[in-house]
């Protein structure tokens, strides 16, 4: 018997765009899996924030990973049991790399998120 199922949310669990939700038929699954015993862990590069709206009715008793692994958190605790994130200061340095090859990029900090092409500088105030 499996002790732990971990899943990713984009593409995987969740339904395609625009609706981005989960199906009955997999939530039940889901329910059905942890009243057996099985752990579900949502692994995702998604923020606590999203993990909580989208997931916040399943059985999610494990800790979960996100942002990427970034973070493993204990939602029903709302506690960090691990954090790796970019030293601060490989951030400016690491945006301005980015921006030379277009690359589309995600900001995150622990009390924001944002997706930006055009807006370095209100990114580059965070860090500040």
């Amino acid at each position: 018997m499996y002790r732990m199922l971990a899943i990713d949310l984009d593409g995987t669990l969740l339904t395609p765009m625009p609706h981005k939700n989960i199906t009955p038929r997999t939530h039940d699954v889901l329910y059905q899996a942890a009243q057996s015993g099985v752990a579900i862990v949502i692994a995702t590069g998604q923020t606590v924030q999203v993990l909580r709206a989208i997931c916040g009715d399943l059985p999610l008793s494990a800790p979960q990973i996100i942002e990427n692994g970034a973070l493993v958190v204990d939602i029903q605790r709302g506690t960090v049991l691990h954090e790796k994130l970019i030293p601060s200061e490989h951030i400016l340095p690491t945006l301005d790399i980015l921006r030379t090859f277009g690359l589309y990029r995600a900001y995150h900090t622990p009390t924001r998120h944002g997706r930006a092409t055009g807006i370095d500088h209100l990114c580059r105030q965070w860090w500040k």
